[in-house]
Order: C-alpha cells, then sequence, then structure tokens
C-alpha cells in the first residue's frame, strides 16, 4: 500500500481540529485509558526516570500517573524550556512544583536543578501526529528536535527511548507528512488503543525517498 504524504501545516490544521472536537469527558476517559498502558509499558521497561509532559491545549493527560502510578520507585521528570533545548528536571510534587513557564506550559520551578538527558530511561513526547516510522509532529516550535538531535541517526539511537503519546485518531496509517532534516523520531507511539513499535524509516515506501 503506498503512503501518501501532505504538507505539515494541513496535518497540523487537521489533527489541531480533531482534538478540539473531542468532548472533554471523553478526552478524559481515553486519556485514563492510555495512561493504564504507558505505565505497562514503563513497568516492562523498567524504567525509573521518567520525562514527562504537563497537557496543555488539548493533549493526552498523563496526570492520573503520578497520582495512580504502580511504581513507587518511578521519577517523573518534567521539561523547563531553555533558550534552544528543554531541560527535564525531577518533580516529587506537580501540584506545587509546576508553574506556568515562558510558553504557558506548566514546568518545574527554577530551584529544580535538571538532570542530563541521558540519565532519563524513557521521555515521552506530546505531539500532533505520528506515524508508523517513528515521525512527530509537533506545534513547530522545534525543542524536542534540538534538546534530542543525537537521535537524527535514526530510532533506538543513543539517549533515552523515545514515545510519542496521542490519541488513536493521531496515529497515522498510509499517511505522513513531508520530514525535514532536523526532525528527530520516536522509537514508540502509545495511544488509548495500542503501544506500537516503530518501523525504521528504511522500510518506509520507496516513493517517500523525495521527502527524505
Amino acid at each position: 500500500m503506498a503512503e501518501s504524504y501532505m504538507e505539515k501545516q494541513d496535518v497540523r490544521l487537521k489533527m489541531k481540529e480533531m482534538r478540539e472536537q473531542l468532548p472533554p469527558a471523553e478526552a478524559g476517559a481515553l486519556s485514563r485509558r492510555a495512561g493504564r498502558r504507558l505505565d505497562s509499558f514503563l513497568v516492562f521497561m523498567g524504567a525509573l526516570r521518567v520525562g514527562i509532559y504537563a497537557a496543555v491545549r488539548g493533549e493526552m493527560d498523563f496526570s492520573s500517573l503520578w497520582s495512580e502510578s504502580s511504581d513507587a520507585k518511578r521519577t517523573y521528570c518534567f521539561p523547563r524550556v531553555g533558550k534552544d533545548v528543554l531541560h527535564f528536571c525531577p518533580v516529587n510534587h506537580p501540584e506545587a512544583e509546576l508553574q506556568p513557564g515562558a510558553l504557558r506550559i506548566p514546568e518545574p520551578v527554577r530551584d529544580i536543578p535538571p538532570l542530563d538527558v541521558n540519565e532519563l530511561d524513557v521521555v515521552v513526547t506530546p505531539g500532533l501526529a505520528f506515524d508508523l516510522y517513528g515521525g512527530r509532529l509537533g506545534i513547530g516550535g522545534g525543542y524536542y528536535d534540538r534538546t534530542f538531535q543525537a537521535r537524527r541517526g535514526g530510532l533506538h539511537g543513543p539517549g533515552p527511548l523515545l514515545v510519542g503519546a496521542g490519541y488513536a485518531f493521531q496515529l497515522l496509517a498510509g499517511e505522513s507528512w513531508k520530514r525535514d532534516e532536523w526532525d528527530v523520531g520516536v522509537d514508540w507511539v502509545i495511544t488509548d488503543r495500542e503501544a506500537l513499535r516503530c518501523l525504521p524509516r528504511e522500510y518506509m515506501p520507496q516513493e517517500a525517498d523525495e521527502y527524505g
């Protein structure tokens, strides 16, 4: 089956519209379902230091994880926006230790020192869309791409395991978008329906070469 390729902006607009149309109660239920799947995944992977995000603007909300986690030894590390990259800081009490940052996204207060990203086992990344080959489409700021630029060589590279998180409709099958050389992919995608290990990009149909 041939892939269908779209421009990034077209995908962003489509996914934003679909997220906005999702009723809050349904979004909450789907987030909790995905949270249980992610929790099981982290247990299976033995992940104790986990990069995570505080949901904004319709992103999948994993706040149930730090209130209902099955692993008391797990530490959640939230990103704080730096000049060009993200700094992940361990947070014990998200309700008290997160505050709106420069991008109006909850981030750790300034007195919490960050960890080296290579000390993290897994980083859960939000996105507007994902594809079967590890493609991740964010809102366009490029912070995750710059933070994990060492991963540009392909999936399962140096550093923590990258896990994309979104609703089932955000995982595109048979569709993708034009890639840029600075785009960093994810190793897995977890949704309210499944946990998918992404295929290496060399498995993409030949028609995708012009977009490499």
